[in-house]
């Protein structure tokens, strides 16, 4: 299995430096697990994000969001955040093969 860390910025522990929802160099199906977390509610084009995403993941691949509350009791409000909870599963999820982007 291979561990790619994806961000906007270079850093340690970032492998592929990019701006989504712009498309990675990545092949078509080639993901078995995207793990966005404290991420999605800063992208204000979730659409095309979404199927970016879909794009890369692998027959039975998933995408895992963890995004903060927006509402209810004790909730943390930010003008930047723009949410939307997530745990898509693309077809034939009796397996996940391809890189883990984190």
């Amino acid at each position: 299995m291979r561990i790619a860390g994806v961000d906007r910025h270079s850093r340690d522990g970032v492998d592929i430096v990019a701006t989504l929802p712009d498309p990675l160099d990545l092949a078509d199906g080639s993901v078995g697990l995207v793990r966005a977390v404290d991420f999605l509610e800063h992208v204000p084009q979730k659409i095309p994000l979404i199927n970016e995403l879909y794009r890369l993941l692998a027959p039975g691949g998933m995408l895992l969001s963890l995004t903060p509350s927006s509402d209810g009791r004790g909730a943390y409000r930010d003008i930047s955040y723009v949410q939307a909870n997530l745990i898509a599963v693309k077809d034939g999820a009796d397996r996940c093969g391809g890189p883990l982007l984190v």
